[in-house]
């Protein structure tokens, strides 16, 4: 079985990324396959 979740803040720099990454390492741990994405707004350079 999929499922998707997505973690969402109020505002930048409040530990979403932290939280991701945390709960993508339980599961893995628990032998869950697990990707972390990133918005492709997010990976652009901005000047």
């Amino acid at each position: 079985m999929t499922s998707t979740r997505l973690v969402a803040g109020t505002a930048s720099h409040v530990g979403k990324s932290t939280v991701a990454a945390g709960r993508c390492r339980l599961l893995a741990d628990r032998g869950v396959d697990v990707a972390a994405l990133l918005s492709a707004a997010r990976l652009r350079v901005n000047y």
